[in-house]
């Protein structure tokens, strides 16, 4: 069984919808992604209090940069000048094990990488029902935005996203297969920032694994 929500209007810097994938019989193992891709909001939640509760440093290049992970992890993502990865001692202060996380030097936006156990299902908008569900027990105030397919730098990957009706934040969730790894994105940014979206929608294209 497939699910999709169709979307007439697309956010601005939301990513691109791609080809809409095979229909496959919904794969053993969707339940258990759906619970790994929900441990990532530990840190995402984090980053809700440190937006919602002020701006972040700026002691980052000036240039923008590239985030390369590790051996075991391998991706890059870019981020423009407004952005700056977290250190590694700011990463280990962060629940969720997050590979990386990038922030807004202003506080408006954060990014945050993870690599997840097992492989995502190969019809990914199976993950469709379960994390719907499963984010509305868990964010009282969750507001469906829109779940598709997507194409990234590193392929296709499945893309939620929704917005908190009390704080008014936007968040997005990502499901990105690279081979037998998976890794998940997920990003939160003020409601109405709309040049924050367009940064955001940017950094999550640049993605490659």
């Amino acid at each position: 069984m497939t699910v999709e929500t169709p979307v007439h209007h697309p956010p601005s810097g939301e990513p691109s919808q791609a080809p809409a994938p095979q229909k496959r019989r919904f794969v053993r193992g969707t339940a258990g992604m759906v619970v790994a891709v929900l441990a990532a909001l530990a840190a995402v939640a984090v980053a809700v209090v440190l937006i919602t509760g002020g701006g972040g440093s700026g002691n980052s290049s000036a240039n923008g940069g590239t985030v390369t992970g590790a051996k075991n992890a391998k991706f890059t993502i870019a981020y423009p000048k407004a952005w700056r990865p977290l250190s590694k001692t700011e990463l280990a202060k962060l629940p969720g094990n997050p590979l990386t996380v990038l922030q807004r030097k202003d506080g408006q936006g954060y990014l945050v990488i993870r690599l997840e156990k097992g492989t995502a299902p190969r019809n990914l908008t199976s993950l469709a029902p379960g994390l719907t569900r499963d984010l509305k027990q868990r964010v009282p105030d969750f507001k469906l935005q829109s779940s598709r397919t997507v194409k990234l730098k590193a392929g296709p990957a499945f893309y939620l996203s929704y917005t908190r009706k009390k704080t008014g934040a936007v968040h997005s969730v990502l499901v990105v297969p690279a081979g037998k790894k998976t890794f998940s994105i997920n990003t939160v940014s003020r409601g109405g920032a709309d040049k924050v979206a367009r940064e955001l929608g940017k950094i999550i294209l640049s993605f490659k694994a």
